[in-house]
């Protein structure tokens, strides 16, 4: 999914099930609905989520807007020598449908628009639509791949991961 604000990964980590989840949370606070923030960075740790079972979620605490800020769902496995850690970070929800709502509208009208020039002569107008359709798609995906590279950074880090061949599958 190079192109499209999902990404999806398996790690192997030595470390044990107990030991990942007890370096995930070191470094997550409670999730909360809202965050107010008054002057600068007041967090503790640099990610919110919770861990439930097998499963775990984080979302980096930023003190800057970014509404592509990926969420990333995890699930760890246990084998007998080694701990395989499956990962995918995709956006937010409410994110998420409402891109797809607007891009589906602006599509919609970039292909009218389309056809109308080609049966009543093209007039450069018609392309603002195709403008905001490679904004709304380059928006989307640079902001979340902007993120995406922190979060992939610190997990591989704080879990001592190495990543599973392509063709491994589990």
């Amino acid at each position: 999914m190079k192109y499209l604000p999902f990404e999806k990964y398996i790690f192997e980590t030595s470390l044990s099930p107990e030991e990942v989840f007890k370096r995930i949370s070191e470094n997550i606070e409670p999730e909360r609905t809202f965050r107010f923030q008054m002057l600068g960075n007041n967090y503790n740790k640099p990610y919110e989520g919770k861990i439930e079972g097998r499963n775990f979620r984080l979302k980096r605490l930023i003190s800057y807007r970014n509404s592509f800020l990926p969420v990333l769902i995890g699930t760890v496995e246990p084998t007998l020598n080694t701990t395989y850690i499956k990962f995918r970070m995709r956006l937010i929800h409410f994110v998420l449908g409402f891109m797809i709502l607007w891009m589906t509208i602006i599509f919609i009208v970039t292909i009218s628009m389309l056809l109308m020039g080609l049966s009543n002569g093209f007039k450069p107008p018609m392309l603002i639509p195709a403008v905001m359709l490679a904004f709304g798609y380059l928006l989307t995906t640079l902001a979340f791949k902007y993120e995406s590279k922190k979060y992939l950074a610190f997990i591989v880090d704080l879990l001592e991961l190495e990543e599973i061949p392509e063709g491994y599958k589990k």
